[in-house]
């Protein structure tokens, strides 16, 4: 089974050999300094470190979910939203 069955098994909740073997973080540089410490060989970027530790080649993609012109909203992390009136207000 190659990375990407595995993946699209497990997503349908059907057997795997096993499961996939992913590395994420939004802090990539301070994960591979602490890498290089632990005994991996410096100056790999990410590709080299999924490589080095037998990772699944998957890549993390970050998509802005609005467009910069789009006013920011007034708080960030509001109150819950529990009903409809919640939602309008």
């Amino acid at each position: 089974m190659n990375h990407a069955e595995r993946f699209h098994a497990l997503m349908r909740f059907q057997p795997v050999d096993r499961l996939p073997v992913i590395e994420w973080a939004t802090w990539w540089n301070l994960t591979l300094d602490r890498w290089a410490k632990e005994g991996m060989p410096a100056g790999l970027n990410q590709d080299g470190a999924t490589d080095w530790w037998q990772l699944d080649p998957y890549r993390q993609r970050w998509y802005r979910s609005a467009a910069l012109t789009l006013p920011a909203p007034k708080v960030q992390y509001g109150p819950r939203i529990r009903d409809m009136d919640d939602y309008l207000a």
